[in-house]
């Protein structure tokens, strides 16, 4: 019997009617739908690119259809082949679609389990792909569609910033404008002090507390760290209850002499910058507020300089001032102060001239270098905080502190993020370059503001109100006193270091 072309489309359309029933059955049955269409798809394509250009209306009955002004012997071929092979095809890609939907299906279960997101983001580069390491049981996943991704992003992002202790959230608002229940007074000393303390406790949040200049009537006694080297303390003479704490604002690799016994071990508690101190202590916070408007166009038009670096230190641990050397290569930074030849401000910018350097640095800078003296976990100075008081600036970071995990994305350039200075000058450049993308973000960073940290005094009236542990540790110091895991050389040191020995 000749098959007729009427025929052919019959049996075509019922063909094609009874696969999609069964692809519909089976993609309700697995749960997976994306990847089923994607590659059964596949095979539907080829058949209707194959079928395209073939008049399925004509009454011819012969293969000479093919030779006319619908197709062409290239058609004919690919449309026999394709239906000889069609029942294959589709049989091999079904398989294989069942056992990828299978594998899929438990990999999503497992990772709805382990995908339990806590506080911290680190983000590193892996085949030039961001790749996101979800902290539980470190289990490491990369999103593959980009819409998911960035709602996973939004909703980290989200987490992250209601658990930084670097960002006063709306709770946090609230919290701080109840008023505590305090029931007794409180006495603070600071040992061997030789100037009364005029701070008031007035202001403070938790104010039922006062000075007292005999340490051993006292609730708590302040110890400052960088004066240790210079006391004789006796040995261990603390009494019951009494809380002796150590406190600093200096990064821990400049903090000398803690080690002794005699010393250290007279401690217990801690209040500086580290988040894992007792009464930890930060230069600042940040808090999420409703943006001026301005006209960032005109912003950016407006600006003639690239980078700006104002700096009083010029040989420092963190080696910094040999990284903007390097820079400087690439790019231009104006260096001011004692380490440059350009002043700012009355004080001819050894700086805090606040209302005449940051204005000039906001009108006339595309970025501001924010670099630490040291490489120590937790430490971020009023260097970063301070250019969130209406400054239209970026702020380019360097430091130990994970500003990935802590602070809001999109508003500084981490100079960790690049393998070298030079790389990190060349993107300055692309950056300052890039209109659109340098005014995002400017408004990204407008969304935020500065808050200025509780002083001393304030925190340690508070924790000696909320503080009711009766165990005390012996030991905090030695986590405090420079060791490796909390001050190291930066990655491109190391690879400068090992460059000379080769």
């Amino acid at each position: 019997m000749v098959m007729t072309v009427e025929m052919r489309k019959t049996l075509l359309l019922m063909g094609g009617f009874c696969f999609i029933v069964v692809l519909v059955e089976e993609i309700l049955n697995s749960g997976t739908v994306s990847k089923k269409i994607t590659s059964s798809l596949t095979t539907v394509r080829e058949i209707d690119l194959a079928t395209d250009h073939i008049d399925l209306t004509s009454n011819q009955e012969t293969d000479n259809s093919f030779n006319s002004r619908d197709g062409t012997d290239e058609d004919r071929m690919r449309y026999h082949d394709i239906n000889e092979n069609k029942d294959r095809m589709i049989a091999e890609n079904w398989s294989r679609d069942v056992d990828e939907d299978k594998t899929e299906s438990s990999m999503e279960e497992q990772r709805k389990k382990e995908e339990i997101i806590r506080f911290g983001e680190i983000k590193d580069k892996e085949k030039d792909k961001d790749v996101y390491y979800f902290a539980k049981d470190n289990v490491k996943y990369q999103n593959d569609d980009e819409k998911e991704d960035e709602e996973k992003e939004d909703e980290f992002e989200k987490y992250r910033l209601e658990n930084s202790p670097y960002i006063i959230s709306p709770e946090d608002e609230k919290r701080l404008s109840t008023p505590p229940v305090m029931n007794e007074m409180k006495l603070i000393s600071e040992w061997k002090r030789l100037i009364p303390y005029k701070h008031s406790f007035e202001r403070c949040r938790y104010n039922m507390c006062r000075w007292e200049p005999n340490n051993t009537l006292a609730d708590g006694v302040l110890f400052r760290a960088g004066a240790i080297r210079t006391w004789i303390i006796k040995p261990f003479r603390r009494k019951p209850g009494q809380r002796w704490i150590l406190y600093t604002n200096d990064p821990a690799i400049k903090s000398y002499g803690l080690e002794r016994d005699d010393v250290g071990h007279n401690f217990n508690a801690t209040s500086t910058y580290q988040l894992h101190s007792d009464y930890p202590r930060t230069f600042g916070h940040l808090q999420r507020v409703t943006p001026p408007k301005k006209d960032y166009g005109k912003i950016y038009d407006g600006k003639s300089r690239y980078i700006a670096w104002f700096v009083s230190h010029c040989s420092t641990w963190s080696k910094r001032e040999l990284y903007v050397e390097r820079m400087r290569k690439i790019i231009p930074v104006d260096v001011f102060g004692a380490c440059g030849n350009l002043t700012c401000g009355a004080s001819h910018f050894r700086g805090n001239d606040t209302n005449v350097c940051l204005p000039m640095l906001s009108e006339r800078y595309m970025f501001y270098l924010a670099f630490e003296n040291s490489f120590c976990k937790d430490y971020v100075s009023e260097k970063f905080f301070k250019l969130f008081q209406g400054v239209d600036v970026i702020p380019v970071v360097q430091g130990a502190f994970d500003y990935h995990k802590y602070m809001p994305s999109n508003i500084f350039i981490d100079s960790s993020d690049f393998m070298s200075p030079e790389d990190l000058a060349h993107y300055l450049l692309d950056v300052s370059k890039n209109k659109d993308h340098y005014i995002r973000m400017l408004k990204e960073k407008a969304k935020w503001t500065y808050r200025g940290a509780d002083p001393l005094h304030c925190v340690v009236c508070e924790k000696l109100h909320t503080d009711t542990r009766t165990h005390f540790h012996t030991d905090m110091i030695s986590a405090f006193n420079g060791r490796p895991s909390e001050c190291y050389k930066p990655k491109w040191m190391k690879e400068e270091d090992n460059d000379d020995d080769a």
